[in-house]
């Protein structure tokens, strides 16, 4: 993003213009495009029906920040289209929000009440780990949701005949480099997961 956001597009559209017209284009009507503190904290709120763009990308004009506002609103024509993966992602946004509360808690009491009840604290932990299988879960559905975000966003630009070749070449990095968060973000839970499934093994095996 660093890279690509000293590249300043030839058309001198910001992204939030962008934004605009990609929307209107889809006849999209209900989606209010506003500014949000922080850097690369930009997402799309489907119940406040509103896109957020970060400081950097907010009236930017380099390819970079039309890139990661298109992809905002990559996720605003799915929601209008019914993408189902997004209507999955978005019902278990709050769930995975409150495991991810509830799952520490849960191993501490389980390994604790297994000293006591071998039977109660192995349970307790077993519903502790189905809770983070269903937080990885929710990265791996997110990883469709994203790439067909950017997908559109590329699809929309180039129809739109925002950016030349090079600058659209140029999205497609920023957009790539964005995905490659979530696949890292997935890969690290699964491996969290494995590592939280052996140590209980071995922490229950010595005391069954």
């Amino acid at each position: 993003f660093r890279n690509f956001s000293g590249h300043l597009s030839k058309s001198n559209i910001t992204a939030d213009a962008v934004a605009k017209m990609m929307l209107e284009k889809n006849n999209i009507h209900n989606i209010q495009i506003e500014k949000t503190r922080g850097t690369l904290t930009d997402h799309f709120h489907p119940k406040k029906k509103i896109i957020a763009l970060s400081e950097p990308v907010f009236g930017s004009t380099s390819v970079a920040a039309i890139g990661i506002a298109a992809h905002e609103c990559g996720h605003a024509i799915q929601h209008a289209k019914g993408y189902w993966p997004l209507k999955i992602r978005a019902f278990l946004v709050p769930v995975v929000n409150f495991l991810s509360y509830m799952f520490f808690p849960l191993v501490i009491v389980g390994i604790v009440l297994s000293s006591l009840s071998y039977a109660y604290g192995f349970v307790i932990v077993c519903v502790a780990l189905a809770l983070y299988v269903a937080s990885t879960l929710f990265y791996l559905i997110t990883l469709p949701v994203e790439l067909n975000a950017s997908k559109r966003a590329l699809a929309e630009l180039k129809q739109m005949q925002i950016l030349d070749e090079q600058e659209l070449r140029s999205v497609k990095k920023v957009l790539r480099s964005a995905a490659m968060t979530y696949i890292v973000s997935f890969l690290s839970s699964l491996v969290y997961l494995l590592r939280f499934v052996l140590s209980f093994v071995l922490i229950f095996s010595d005391r069954n």
